[in-house]
């Protein structure tokens, strides 16, 4: 599945969820950047959301959740 990404644009609603984490990471990245916080834990924290779908979808609700 990982080398099939022409499925996420046959199946935009599959993967609508995942893009939505994307964008979320992205911002608190460069949120972060933009307030210019070097905590490395919490750039650890994003770090490791990784893995199949339900468990990024879980790691992504605990690092929200903290």
């Amino acid at each position: 599945m990982r080398h099939a990404r022409i499925l996420r644009l046959l199946m935009p609603m599959w993967h609508h969820k995942e893009k939505q984490i994307a964008l979320q990471l992205r911002q608190n990245v460069l949120q972060l950047i933009s307030d210019n916080i070097v905590d490395e834990s919490a750039y650890k924290k994003l770090d490791r959301i990784n893995g199949y779908r339900e468990v990024r979808f879980k790691k992504f609700d605990e690092a929200l959740s903290e």
